[in-house]
């Protein structure tokens, strides 16, 4: 009699190996929906977060080329991009004791002010002509 001894792995997958696969394969595809969910309101912020950064950036520098940098006010902004409007504040805060350096401050926020961000920088104007 002679023995022979099987190499390798059996055939086939056992009834284990099959429920196993369906349970996972169930659960991925009961997941999927809530992670396409998260993912596209990711998506959402990290859109409307680059667009309010654009609106922030925009008005400092129109803050830096106005002559009255004294200035301060709030508007509203519905950019085309996004069906998000964004609220705009901004500010200058004289730092040099003859009012020369001005810190400029600019913030956005949205989703009814669940989000903001704020930009700051500083800009160097004279108060008067320096003209000889």
């Amino acid at each position: 009699m002679t023995r022979r001894a099987f190499k390798g792995s059996c055939r086939g997958l056992t009834m284990i190996e099959v429920l196993v696969s369906i349970s996972v394969a169930s659960i991925a595809l009961a997941v999927a929906p809530t992670t396409l969910r998260i993912a596209g309101r990711a998506m959402i912020l990290a859109r409307d977060g680059t667009t309010a950064t654009g609106l922030a950036q925009a008005k400092l520098e129109e803050l830096i080329a106005h002559t009255d940098v004294s200035a301060h006010g709030e508007d509203t902004v519905a950019p085309q991009s996004t069906s998000t409007t964004f609220t705009r504040t901004w500010r200058a805060e004289p730092v040099h004791p003859q009012g020369e350096l001005h810190r400029l401050f600019a913030t956005v926020r949205w989703d009814d002010d669940t989000h903001q961000l704020t930009l700051e920088t500083c800009t160097w104007k004279p108060q008067g002509s320096r003209q000889e």
